[in-house]
Order: structure tokens, then sequence, then C-alpha cells
């Protein structure tokens, strides 16, 4: 399939020879005696990130689809290539339809998946701040209480170098006190300024731009 991705495949067909195959596949043995078409796509998704997807469209001859896996697997046995016209119109059109519900059942995958990303990214910055903000709250708390302490011992003392000695360290204190409140200021406005950068970087990709590439198409036949 790697060698196929990169060559222009006209319509062919394959013979997968299950019965010579050395261990068992269920999924392939219930094909033993049908046949049917496949087609091959390639689904480049660009959203948060860029992606690929190889996705089969397959049906046998009585209309009955095979999934991803069973066409993946199909690829596990060996087979002899042979000559294939082109598929009929209404298998054209039945392996179309195919692939684009196999489509939208991607992107659902991959809008839900970014949905998820996106909403533990906006959680984590959130639980950030709220740890932040309550050990800072809370180192606040406690050198307003030491700040009332000091303040509460130099106005009961009598001696005035202890009383300005007092006062001093409760000033340095209130600086301190100062500094946190602005620590905390400043990182709540840097938690703010990343949820903005991650909600722009999420809204400027937040419409998916697809393309899509079939592969190859061929008849098989599992014998």
């Amino acid at each position: 399939m790697k060698r196929a991705a990169n060559r222009d495949l006209q319509p062919s067909g394959v013979t997968f020879s299950y019965t010579a195959y050395p261990g068992k596949i269920s999924l392939i043995e219930r094909l033993v005696g049908k046949a049917g078409w496949l087609a091959l796509k390639r689904l480049s998704v660009i959203a948060l990130e860029t992606e690929e997807r190889l996705i089969f469209a397959a049906q046998d001859d009585w209309g009955e689809g095979l999934d991803q896996e069973t066409c993946e697997k199909l690829f596990d046995v060996g087979g002899a290539l042979n000559m294939a016209s082109a598929p009929p119109l209404g298998v054209i059109q039945e392996l179309n339809a195919r692939f684009e519900a196999a489509r939208a059942s991607v992107l659902s995958e991959i809008t839900e998946r970014n949905g998820r990303f996106f909403e533990d990214e906006i959680e984590k910055l959130e639980r950030w701040a709220e740890d932040l903000k309550e050990g800072l709250e809370s180192e606040l708390k406690e050198l307003d209480a030491e700040i009332r302490n000091l303040k509460r011992q130099a106005k009961i003392d009598i001696n005035l170098e202890t009383k300005l000695s007092l006062h001093r360290k409760a000033k340095d204190l209130e600086v301190g006190r100062s500094q946190k409140r602005r620590t905390l200021y400043d990182a709540q406005d840097d938690i703010e300024r990343r949820k903005e950068t991650l909600i722009a970087a999420v809204e400027t990709r937040l419409k998916q731009v697809t393309e899509e590439e079939t592969l190859f198409t061929i008849r098989w036949e599992v014998r």
C-alpha cells in the first residue's frame, strides 16, 4: 500500500489467496469465495495539527460493506494482480457514499479530540491560576497577621528603640506584602494572556481544511 500511495494506479484486479495463508484471519476467512470492489483514499486534515488517514471503502458484489479493519487485514494476505475493467457507475457511487460516511466519522473523531485538548489546556491554566491565587493569598494573610502583631507589640512596648525596631520590621513586611500582591496580579495577567493566546490559536484553526486523494480502486476476490 505504501508503494501504491505514490503511484497513479488504474483500476485493477487482485485475487487474494487466503487458502495459502499460513495463519487464520476470521475476518478474511468469511470472504472466501466472494468478490467485490475496494477503493483507498488518503484524507489530509488540517486542524489543530495536520494529519493523514488512509480510508478504505469496500463492498462485495451483494452490496455488503467491508469495514476498515477487514480491508487492512485483507492486504496481509498474499495476492495476485490481474486485469479488471473500471467499476460500474453505481458501484463508484456506493463506494463514494461509504467513503463519505467514514470521512465524517474521522472528522468527528478529530473534532472531539481537539475539543478535549482545548478543554484540558484551559483547565490546566485555571487550576494553575487557582493554586497560585490560593498560595499567595495564604501568604498574604500570614503577613497581615504578622504585621498586625508587630504593630500591636510596638504600641504596648515602652522602649522607643524597640518600638522603632518593631515598626521597621512591620514596614519591611508591608513592602514584601506589596510585592507579593504585584506578583499575584502579574501572574493572573500572564494566565489571562495565555488563555487568550490559546483561544486565538484554536479560533484560527477552528475550521477544518481537508484534502482527499484516491490512491487506487481494485476489483477484489478471495480464494
